[in-house]
Formats: structure tokens, C-alpha cells, sequence
């Protein structure tokens, strides 16, 4: 009957709610491991993101849902060090995976970037 049929709706719409937080509740404990792992705590990290302006510290890109900030933290001490967008942080392990001190590898970019070897070949012909 009607009645049956409006609980059944307000039941499914209760549970429908109940996972919505468990799923909120579930990320927010999956967010705070992945910073603890990291060297931050909750607050540590917001205290970042704050002084950050809530952007990547490297090309200041704001971050949102589609654009998360990662938690950078130096791999051997485990120290935080800040709030990176995905691209920069990938960027930054590649340079130090590479071997190359951060510094140096900026300066090669930049040597290279103003003098690619394609252009002294090419102003050969």
C-alpha cells in the first residue's frame, strides 16, 4: 500500500545517506594514513595547504577535487615538506630518481631550453 511504499523510499534514502558517510568517513581515514605516512598530521598538512594558499608550491596551480594536493615529505627522513599538485610531485621524484642534484638538472633545462641542440644543427643549413 502508499504507506509501505513511502517507508520503503525513506529506507532506501536513509541508507542511500548512511553509505554516502561511510564512504566520506572511510576517505577521510584513508587521507589521514596517507599523511601520516608521509610525516604530516591533518593539521600540519591544513597549516600547509593554508600558507600555501591552497596551491602547489612549485606552479601554484589552486588545488580542487580535480586537482589534488599531494603531500611531499622527503623519502629518507620522512620529513614534510610541503603540498605539491600531482605533475609537480611527479616531477620532482623523476629529477631525484635521476640521480641529478634539483639545482643542477633546473640549470640544464635551462641551458638547453635556450640552446637545443637542434638548433645548431639546423643553422648549419
Amino acid at each position: 500500500d502508499e504507506c509501505d511504499r513511502r517507508n520503503r523510499a525513506r529506507d532506501k534514502a536513509e541508507r542511500e545517506r548512511q553509505e554516502v558517510r561511510q564512504k566520506a568517513t572511510k576517505k577521510r581515514h584513508r587521507r589521514k594514513e596517507q599523511l601520516k605516512t608521509r610525516g604530516f598530521s591533518v593539521g600540519v598538512f591544513e597549516a600547509v595547504l593554508h600558507i600555501q594558499g591552497n596551491r602547489c608550491a612549485i606552479c601554484r596551480v589552486p588545488f580542487s577535487p580535480k586537482e589534488p594536493a599531494c603531500a611531499d615529505h622527503h623519502h629518507a627522513s620522512n620529513t614534510p615538506r610541503g603540498a605539491l599538485c600531482r605533475r609537480c610531485n611527479t616531477a620532482e621524484g623523476m629529477i631525484l630518481k635521476a640521480g641529478i642534484d634539483p639545482s643542477e638538472w633546473a640549470a640544464r633545462l635551462l641551458k638547453y631550453l635556450r640552446s637545443p641542440p637542434a638548433k645548431q644543427v639546423t643553422d648549419l643549413l
